[in-house]
């Protein structure tokens, strides 16, 4: 009877944690940096580097509309550069196979339904990229590689439409946990087993191969890249006059999970540039990370924003770059907010721990602030509660 007690509580501590999802981070086509599932709101728009970059004091919440709650197990986000808009996947616990979508131009978003049952896709699980050029999503589940045609859409279609199944990776995967970069159309599958550092399997997606042997990374400054798991972040080409439509980016970040350094891989010479570590490494928590033409931004768990300088001259000097602090805090500093909605939508909650509101919405009940206090200790009141619950489930099987 104990055992099955003791069951049962500890399944309510995997709701209760599945609940405190965290949340991701990504730019805009524009270089906006959002932050999404922070302080129980959908997002706040940050602005461009020059305002965040120097503690500017704007931070403004976007519309709820049809927005996702950030509560999924596997949520991901990523930039759609052609039509400035950024997909959510899984970003609602229940309903885990569609894709939301920000419209960052109407500030507005909408849910794409998708089908997975054909296929076999698991969202909940599955690691993803997003091609560049295709605007197709590309993964890897299990053994078999999948995609999700999004075609030009920045906000949802009422067809539904269907992942498919793309075939098999050159590499064995048992025992693989995938961690998948992104660069000049290629996915780039790192700590590959049986693999050694500094190298990763490519898949070449406008040829739909897959390269049977490894490629090698030179390092150009500072060591290779070690052959453990983490995250990515793509790091984008800027239109210029010579080039007014986006190039397809050269260059992704990855932040293993040894926290050993942030390395930027350059696949078009087969090169790393090693820098500092990011100051919240992956091991430390689930860190969000995002990159733009500028620079690469992490998003810690206690709403600590860090961003790392990777113009094309700061990555040609290596590792004179550092890691900065954003001076406010998403959870707790003195950010002033701003509310925008789309027309006839209540935005509800937008004050932030600490800061002053001003707008439509400054008036905010003191239930709606509970609220937002109770998000903002996510990762601290999980763990508590885990102890708790832990506690007391041993105290009934004693």
């Amino acid at each position: 009877m104990m055992r099955v007690i003791f069951t049962s509580v500890l399944a309510l501590i995997g709701s209760a944690i599945s609940v405190y999802a965290l949340p991701c981070i990504s730019f805009d086509a524009n270089w906006n940096l959002y932050a999404f599932g922070v302080q129980g709101q959908s997002g706040w728009s940050l602005g461009t580097q020059d305002n965040w970059g120097s503690g500017g004091g704007n931070a403004t919440t976007i519309s709820t509309t049809n927005a996702p709650p950030f509560n999924g197990n596997n949520t991901q986000c990523f930039l759609a550069q052609f039509f400035n808009a950024i997909y959510v996947i899984d970003g609602d616990l229940s309903d885990p196979s569609s894709v939301h979508i920000f419209d960052a131009d109407s500030q507005t978003w909408s849910i794409q339904t998708t089908n997975v049952q054909e296929a076999g896709v698991d969202p909940t699980s599955i690691t993803l990229i997003l091609d560049h050029d295709t605007n197709v999503f590309y993964g890897l589940q299990g053994n078999n590689l999948y995609q999700l045609d999004m075609s030009q859409e920045n906000k949802a279609t009422s067809s539904q439409i269907k992942w498919s199944e793309i075939g098999k990776p050159s590499f064995n995967t048992s025992g693989y946990t995938p961690t998948l970069g992104f660069a000049n159309n290629h996915v780039y599958f790192l700590d590959v087993p049986g693999t050694s550092a500094g190298t990763a399997y490519i898949y070449v997606i406008h040829f739909s191969y897959s390269q049977p042997a490894s490629q090698s990374y030179t390092p150009s400054s500072g060591n290779a890249f070690p052959a453990v798991g983490g995250k990515t972040a793509t790091i984008w080409e800027p239109a210029t006059s010579s080039t007014p439509t986006f190039e397809a980016p050269t260059e992704f970040a990855f932040f293993p999970s040894d926290g050993s350094g942030t390395y930027v891989v350059d696949v078009v010479h087969n090169t790393t540039v090693e820098f500092a570590a990011p100051p919240a490494p992956p091991s430390s928590g689930a860190s969000f990370y995002a990159g733009s033409n500028t620079a690469i931004v992490q998003l810690t768990p206690s709403g600590e924003v860090y961003y790392l300088p990777v113009k094309q001259t700061v990555l040609a000097s290596g590792t004179s770059a550092t890691w900065t602090k954003v001076p406010n805090n998403l959870y707790s500093a003195s950010y002033t907010s701003t509310t925008t909605a789309a027309p006839g939508v209540t935005i509800a909650g937008s004050t932030v721990i600490g800061a002053t509101a001003t707008g439509t919405s400054a008036s905010t009940s003191a239930s709606t602030t509970a609220k937002s206090g109770a998000n903002k200790g996510a990762t601290i009141d999980t763990m508590a509660l885990f102890t708790v619950l832990v506690a007391g489930a041993w105290s009934l099987v004693a």
